[in-house]
């Protein structure tokens, strides 16, 4: 008698419903968002060190965005309806 389960193939040794399960294109996710968050925060403690907190904010944001733009843009990344 077979003391294993017949839930499991026995030349393989893997369950039956891997093998039936189809794998799924995992969608490019954007990282523009928080790379811009993160220049954000870097800038509100910079503005605070520097006593100028709107300027290096926005510098700051804006460098984090276009990082974020760069990355995107490398990996595939569409903003649009494609």
């Amino acid at each position: 008698m077979p003391c294993h389960s017949p839930a499991i193939d026995a030349t393989h040794g893997k369950r039956e419903n891997d093998m039936s399960r189809k794998s799924k294109k995992v969608k490019a996710t954007s990282l523009l968002p928080m790379c811009a968050a993160g220049g954000v925060f870097i800038g509100l403690g910079l503005g605070a060190l520097m006593d100028n907190l709107a300027l290096v904010l926005v510098i700051c944001a804006l460098i984090g965005a276009g990082v974020g733009y760069a990355i995107d843009r490398k990996n595939g990344v569409t903003y649009g309806r494609h």
